[in-house]
């Protein structure tokens, strides 16, 4: 999965880090082409785009993964069966992350099951379906919701979340601040030393002079 933006959870007062599907994860290899090894490596026949071959999983049967309704799929997919309509909020797969923590506290994982139709001679009950179609059988989604986590774990969330917050904001301006207030008698110490042996040096000087002058009577 790759970041996307930041977000909220418990009616935004926990942040967090929001984590999508990459939007080249079923992508054909003419636009992404480490998708190729999804090919098929005899005849090498790739899927359309948004399409995941999982035939060698169904004994041969074949049978396509994709997001629900062909989401960010050849539109041609999802214009050939009525009533398909792809949307970002209903089908797209999210996980959201605790931003220093690092553990998942709302997702869903949404995926669609398709087969494609190929005519064969002697069943004429496919005879309404195009050739090569790829008909959606059902789609799941599994979600992990924040609302629904119990009454102590939300608490126990909220307070680890601010702690931390809040010890990370005293270990960065306290050390600044007991870094300040450590310099200043230093500093302070340093300039009177200097300034006592400005005013040694200067009243040796002058005795210095004295002296001469007296040899020089």
């Amino acid at each position: 999965m790759v970041y996307k933006d930041d977000d909220t959870i418990l009616d935004g007062d926990i942040p967090s880090y929001r984590y999508v599907l990459p939007d080249n994860i079923f992508d054909s290899p003419d636009k992404h082409p480490e998708n190729q090894c999804f090919c098929e490596m005899d005849g090498g026949t790739c899927p359309m785009q948004g399409l995941f071959n999982t035939t060698l999983c169904a004994m041969g049967v074949p049978t396509f993964g994709s997001h629900p309704h062909f989401y960010r799929a050849d539109p041609r997919l999802a214009n050939a069966i009525t009533g398909l309509n792809p949307n970002q909020s209903l089908h797209e797969s999210f996980l959201d992350l605790h931003p220093t923590m690092g553990f998942p506290m709302k997702g869903t994982s949404r995926l669609q099951a398709n087969i494609q139709i190929l005519k064969t001679f002697g069943f004429s009950q496919l005879d309404k379906y195009e050739d090569q179609l790829v008909l959606p059988l059902a789609w799941f989604e599994i979600n992990l919701e924040d609302k629904t986590l119990p009454q102590d774990m939300k608490e126990l969330i909220a307070t680890a979340t601010h702690t931390v917050a809040l010890v990370e904001n005293l270990l960065k301006y306290g050390t600044i601040i007991i870094a300040f207030i450590t310099l200043v008698p230093i500093v302070a110490n340093v300039r009177h030393r200097v300034e006592r042996y400005k005013r040694s040096d200067s009243k040796k000087s002058l005795q210095r002079k004295e002296v001469e002058t007296e040899f020089d009577c």
